[in-house]
């Protein structure tokens, strides 16, 4: 028979680990993420991964900060014939607040034309809108370009 006071002190020890913030090292923070933002983040990351390796250029956009959208855009306009054969998350990083993180995402593609694989890595940076609890990514433009310069190097020079 499990005593009362048995019940109190395992709450207690659970409590105080959740805030010493050894609920992080033991593995429980998940566990912590009663608002939904870290599920959010990795929904938001996947689904814009998952629209850039279906050549969804437009829809993925809206997951791009506000401030680099237009410039990604032009961008990724010189994917057209680029396919994305596979990504992995390699790391994923999120700060104390679950307001921003990085994520070190690998991919692999390759131009129609050469059919020869190409792989680079990317450090996104996730920023959380406080208010919507939205999240956006700052990719990063010059991993892209260089993307485009190694598959297609005269689709880049235009």
């Amino acid at each position: 028979m499990v005593r009362p006071r048995s019940i109190l002190v395992g709450l207690a020890v659970v409590a105080l680990l959740a805030t010493s913030g050894c609920a992080q090292v033991l593995g429980f923070r998940d566990w912590l993420d009663v608002r939904g933002h870290k599920a959010r983040l990795e929904n938001s990351q996947k689904k814009y991964v998952r629209l850039l390796r279906w050549g969804e250029y437009g829809s993925a956009a809206y997951l791009v900060s506000e401030d680099l959208r237009e410039e990604w855009l032009e961008e990724v306009k010189g994917f057209s014939e680029v396919r994305f054969a596979d990504y992995d998350v390699i790391d994923t990083d999120i700060n104390e607040l679950q307001t921003e993180a990085e994520i070190l995402v690998k991919y692999e593609a390759y131009h129609l034309a050469r059919l020869v694989t190409y792989g680079w890595s990317e450090r996104q940076v996730w920023k959380r809108d406080i208010t919507t609890g939205a999240w956006t990514v700052t990719p990063d433009l010059e991993k892209l370009r260089s993307a485009l310069v190694v598959m297609a190097p005269s689709q880049a020079a235009r």
